[in-house]
């Protein structure tokens, strides 16, 4: 029997990175010390991240007329684009500040990722099997009616919350199976101010849902069946932290459709994402598991 496959609802935006001494405040103007751009979009990084964790990816998107560069780069990632909706709304936009530190400061403009309605995610869904695995980031429109259809289809359910808007407490997260946050995000959803007081809350909350939660170079810690689980970052040189969070997303969810346990699968996305903040850029950042040692 074939692996689970992972049906990826996730943005496709055109990422514009600003180098910077340090982050713009209100009413500053500041020279940039460099600028590029990369295809991005946490839906994008996170495909290819599942794509080159050796994970089979259909992704589910829209893009605007603008949009063949994203269909000629998963496809020759070997992800599955025939349910990449093509739009006259311009394909989404995010404006990365980067720091000397390797931090980063994000603006997202949705663009087509906002014009996806629940028959278009549906659709996508058309050729999935119980067992599956259904991915979902906070960076499209129609996710609750997604999570629900994802659902009824007997998919295995992975969202990551990001970015975690007012409007996601009321989205139906007791069908969600894994959700996967950062430290910042989980205080917003749980409203707690540390990790381990947001892992209890989520217990309660959602008691069938595994949480997880990044802390950057202090790793990650997990509620996982009633225990709670810690894993050191591994050491990385920083240079740059674009999709590191988004190539953990992919191998952990690779590994898990691969039959590691999940205590293995966050070995494996924490080693990803430490190759990926070592080189600069979003997609092209990460790493390929042969790489990984």
């Amino acid at each position: 029997m074939s692996p689970p496959r992972v049906f990826n609802l996730g943005s496709l935006n055109l990422d514009v990175f600003l180098h910077v001494s340090e982050f713009v405040g209100p009413g500053e103007t500041l020279p940039a010390i460099s600028a590029r751009t990369d295809l991005g979009g946490k839906g994008l990084n996170q495909s290819i991240a599942l794509a080159r964790a050796g994970a089979k990816v259909h992704h589910i998107g829209a893009i605007g007329p603008d949009g063949d560069p994203f269909m000629e780069l998963l496809s020759a990632e070997g992800v599955n684009v025939s349910s990449v909706k093509r739009t006259t709304i311009p394909s989404g936009t995010a404006f990365i500040q980067i720091n000397k530190a390797g931090e980063n400061a994000i603006v997202v403009h949705a663009g087509a990722n906002g014009s996806l309605a629940a028959p278009d995610i549906l659709e996508g869904l058309g050729c999935s099997r119980p067992g599956d695995w259904f991915l979902c980031q906070n960076e499209t429109s129609s996710i609750p009616a997604a999570i629900e259809g994802a659902a009824a289809r007997g998919l295995y359910i992975c969202f990551n919350a990001a970015p975690t808007t007012e409007d996601v407490s009321r989205y139906p997260l007791e069908l969600v199976n894994l959700l996967v946050l950062n430290e910042d995000e989980a205080g917003r959803l749980t409203g707690s101010k540390n990790s381990r007081d947001a892992l209890s809350v989520g217990a309660k909350l959602w008691p069938a849902t595994d949480l997880v939660i990044t802390r950057g170079a202090r790793g990650v810690i997990c509620r996982h069946g009633g225990e709670t689980l810690t894993l050191d970052a591994f050491p990385a040189r920083s240079v740059d932290t674009t999709a590191a969070g988004d190539t953990f997303v992919g191998f952990l969810l690779a590994g898990l459709t691969r039959g590691l346990a999940l205590s293995e699968a966050l070995v494996l996305a924490a080693r990803a994402a430490a190759r990926t903040v070592e080189t600069p850029g979003a997609s092209s950042s990460i790493p390929h598991l042969s790489t990984l040692t």
